[in-house]
């Protein structure tokens, strides 16, 4: 049976003006006269994706670029180092990857508990390893040398509620109603406060969904970094990629 969803920011009781069939996670929802609201549990510290610094990228004299990945002992297809734990140290030169938020292989769930594993996972996560050197390639603005490229999820959320849902589609509009409540409550000021910790950054790829890039793009505006925009990674493999100097 589809009931009416509702999100809570806060006080602000939110309606998200869907409706579906929730499946038996009740740990992130509560049922209220046959509406079910999504507990902020579903968006706390524990619900996190981790923001990731993932390959080392090297560009030689001749503009060829190699990607390499780092070591990690996390479980997951796709891992690497906590950006937290490699921004503790020494500074490097860095691009940085910008998606939105998780998805549904961004966690495992068992007992009806979500448990984050790393960002892009998946086919995003497949097409930035198999693509991103003919990404940079195609931007042509690194200088020979060596970098990290971190992958940062301006919500580190899954806005999409798909792990509450029955299979399906992705509800594009759901995601972005979450994903604008999300970011203007918290996660905007987050966003701006991680950036403050990272240091030598060379080049900002916006890979965010076209619905949400442009409030990313309204967020990095100030930053004094070489920037461009492409298409998701998910598309990654069906196009040339769609790269655009960023008007900033």
């Amino acid at each position: 049976m589809k009931s009416k969803i509702f999100l809570q920011i806060g006080d602000e009781k939110v309606d998200l003006g869907s409706e579906f069939e929730i499946l038996d996670t009740k740990k992130y929802y509560e049922e209220k006269d046959g509406d079910f609201v999504i507990k902020q549990a579903f968006f706390s510290e524990p619900m996190r994706v981790p923001n990731e610094y993932r390959y080392d990228i090297k560009v030689e004299a001749n503009k060829k670029i190699t990607i390499h990945e780092i070591e990690s002992g996390e479980l997951g297809k796709f891992n690497g180092m906590k950006l937290d734990e490699a921004l503790s140290g020494k500074a490097y030169p860095n691009v940085i990857l910008l998606l939105e938020s998780p998805h549904v292989d961004e966690y495992n769930i068992c007992n009806g508990e979500l448990k984050p594993i790393a960002p892009a996972q998946g086919k995003t996560g497949s097409n930035i390893k198999e693509y991103l050197g003919k990404v940079l390639s195609g931007i042509d603005v690194l200088d020979e040398g060596k970098y990290r490229l971190y992958i940062i999820n301006p919500v580190p959320f899954q806005t999409s509620l798909r792990s509450l849902k029955p299979a399906g589609q992705i509800d594009g509009k759901l995601r972005d109603k979450v994903w604008k409540k999300l970011w203007g409550a918290s996660c905007k000021n987050e966003f701006k406060e991680l950036w403050d910790q990272i240091r030598e950054t060379k080049l900002i790829i916006n890979a965010c969904t076209s619905n949400l890039k442009e409030e990313v793009e309204e967020a990095i505006k100030d930053m004094d970094v070489e920037s461009y925009k492409t298409y998701h990674p998910s598309r990654w493999s069906k196009s040339p990629f769609g790269i655009k100097k960023s008007k900033i």
